[in-house]
């Protein structure tokens, strides 16, 4: 059986435009992550807002992007930013279907976030040491890792990438208060929480890097589409 896994992005998400923090040129990830799900056995489906799918995804990709608006975490911008509020509502409402309905989900960097936010967490607003400006300004740099983690004993990120995995984090926004449904399973050095698991109901894993880059975290694709057969 063909598993069908919904990515969810902004409209024009194609249209060539400057780069956006932790993302790099804004039409360069998605094709990445369509690769992975296609060596797994998947097939994408792309839905921008206001779309509906063909027919009910069998698992769902919250991929990197901007910063998600803070008011829908209680807050107002520390400073200025370009927010996409269309693109917010859209993730946010199918993280939450997501959650209640337990898809099994991956929400690589931003979408770490929207998970967390759309659960009734909220973020810190800028960490800009953890967004190194060599790795922003050349793509061709995500494949290498950045820092490492460490990962928590018996949780799904330990099976899947081991102890003290390399990774490419590359942003400047990351959890404050954590949302109920989830646990953080990786943290950096400084403490900062790097993924985060669903702590009963399913499948559902949110990391701060960008797996997509790097070839030998192939396996975060393959349980997504894993649990969507189960």
């Amino acid at each position: 059986m063909l598993i069908r896994v919904a990515i969810l992005i902004p409209r024009n998400y194609f249209t060539p435009v400057r780069a956006t923090a932790g993302n790099g040129p804004t039409h360069r990830t998605i094709p990445l992550i369509q690769e992975a799900l296609q060596r797994a056995g998947a097939e994408a489906e792309l839905l921008e807002p206001g779309e509906r799918p063909l027919s009910r995804p069998q698992a769902l990709i919250l991929p990197g992007g901007g910063d998600l608006h803070p008011g829908f975490y209680g807050q107002t911008p520390l400073q200025p930013a370009e927010h996409d509020l269309e693109l917010d509502r859209f993730q946010l409402a199918w993280a939450r279907k997501a959650l209640r309905e337990h898809l099994p989900l991956l929400g690589i960097c931003r979408g770490l976030q929207v998970m967390n936010v759309a659960a009734g967490g909220s973020l810190h607003q800028d960490l800009p040491e953890h967004a190194p400006e060599r790795v922003l300004d050349d793509p061709a740099l995500r494949a290498e890792a950045v820092h490492h983690l460490d990962t928590t004993p018996d949780s799904e990120l330990r099976k899947l990438l081991g102890a003290h995995p390399g990774v490419n984090s590359i942003h400047h926004q990351a959890i404050d208060r954590l949302a109920a449904p989830f646990q953080v399973v990786a943290t950096a050095a400084d403490g900062t929480a790097e993924a985060i698991e669903r702590r009963r109901g399913g499948f559902q894993l949110g990391v701060q890097f960008h797996p997509e880059d790097m070839p030998s975290q192939q396996g975060l694709f393959d349980r997504l589409v894993q649990a969507a057969r189960s």
